[in-house]
């Protein structure tokens, strides 16, 4: 241990000395400076509405899975109606 503490400069005693300086944090910089401001409103985004007749429908296949189910397919309206059922 008295070897460690030897290699690494430890006397025992307190000299006085900082060791280490405390480094400038201040950023030099010639950017324009930023504000802490909320920027005021936006206009809201258009909502995507579906417009077409493809969909017939609308089901739940398990737990919260929802599927559409389209005009030309009465099978799958048929199917899962009955695994709701089953």
């Amino acid at each position: 241990m008295e070897d460690l503490l030897r290699r690494v400069g430890f006397t025992g005693r307190y000299t006085g000395q900082i060791v280490n300086e405390i480094p400038n944090y201040k950023v030099e910089s010639n950017l324009p400076k930023t504000s802490d401001k909320i920027p005021g409103k936006t206009p809201k985004k258009m909502e995507n509405v579906y417009s077409g007749n493809e969909i017939m429908g609308i089901t739940v296949m398990h737990k919260s899975n929802l599927v559409p189910i389209r005009r030309d397919n009465k099978e799958a309206a048929i199917d899962a109606a009955q695994m709701r059922r089953n």
